[in-house]
């Protein structure tokens, strides 16, 4: 009986660990949304206002589109501003995506790569889809648990081929290679970290 009795204060202990180890899970994951939220809306905002001041319209007050680079990227636009918070939007993919910490980290290499290699600026109308996009590529490639094209579609709320496309144009952009430098990945963490 006494061996019993050691077993179960044994399963007792792991399991009140592994409820403090997913209480610390969430309190990091939701200031890890908090500072990648920020982020976001540091940069839509300082890029929407640059549009702002150097977009060109044709005489019928359309968004005239000056390369092939911007028709392209309109696969990531949405028809108007989302009216969900982009904290709001992440906490649902955190929700149904349950990623680990550094998916997050990753996402934003992927985006900044993207955003570089193509010269776009992240706006309102591409954050979300551009941002998710490279956090699904990030999932699939770094984590041992992905969910179907299908399930990450209507997480955004987007239609399967369209995701698709959103996934094929963010690859092509990074030239597929989705594999991250230790040392990158390190000067993102830090510099996210300092920061925040």
């Amino acid at each position: 009986m006494s061996d019993i009795e050691n077993d179960d204060e044994s399963l007792l202990t792991e399991n009140n660990n592994n409820i403090h180890f997913e209480n610390s899970y969430k309190t990091y994951i939701n200031q890890l949304i908090d500072i990648i939220a920020d982020i976001l809306d540091k940069l839509t905002n300082k890029s929407n206002e640059q549009i702002e001041k150097e977009k060109k319209e044709d005489e019928n007050g359309e968004i005239i589109l000056l390369n092939t680079t911007m028709i392209e990227m309109e696969i990531f636009n949405t028809n108007k501003k989302p009216s969900v918070p982009v904290k709001k939007f992440l906490e649902r993919v955190v929700k149904y995506c349950q990623p680990e910490p550094s998916t997050f980290i990753t996402s934003l290499i992927y985006l900044d790569n993207i955003l570089l290699r193509t010269k776009t600026k992240l706006t309102y109308m591409n954050s979300y889809k551009l941002f998710y996009t490279c956090f699904v590529l990030s999932m699939k490639f770094n984590e041992d648990r992905h969910n179907s094209n299908k399930f990450y579609a209507k997480v955004c709320g987007v239609n399967i081929n369209d995701f698709l496309l959103m996934q094929y144009r963010a690859l092509k952009y990074l030239d597929f290679s989705l594999f991250i430098q230790a040392e990158t990945y390190e000067l993102y963490y830090n510099n996210i970290y300092s920061v925040y």
